[in-house]
């Protein structure tokens, strides 16, 4: 059975003492650190370039009452709006679900 409870402390600086994640501990790590945080900055601009397109295409659809097209730039801007959420949020959703995996027993 799995209960949520707050972890004792255990020696050895972990949650549990045997696992701690630090990607610093392994070869080459911090690069990888920077790989993630370079690919995640180019996302974000590729994105703002797909929101400022789909806001243009839901603009122009609705200034020549072609629905379709701006329809179509609508799912664009919210697909881009969300994505970027996701992106820009990433760090703290991975942590939350990291914290609250640590008080899984």
């Amino acid at each position: 059975m799995i209960f949520l409870a707050t972890p004792t402390p255990a020696p050895g600086g972990g949650p549990f003492g045997w696992f701690t994640p630090n990607i610093s501990d392994l070869p080459g790590g911090g690069t990888f650190q920077d790989l993630v945080n370079g690919l995640g900055g180019f996302v974000l601009v590729a994105l703002l370039f797909a929101l400022l397109l789909s806001a243009g295409s839901w603009a122009v659809g609705v200034g020549t009452g072609n629905i379709q097209l701006a329809e179509g730039g609508k799912r664009g801007v919210m697909g881009a709006a969300f994505i970027a959420l996701l992106v820009g949020g990433a760090a703290i959703l991975l942590a939350f679900f990291y914290g609250v995996g640590t008080r899984l027993h």
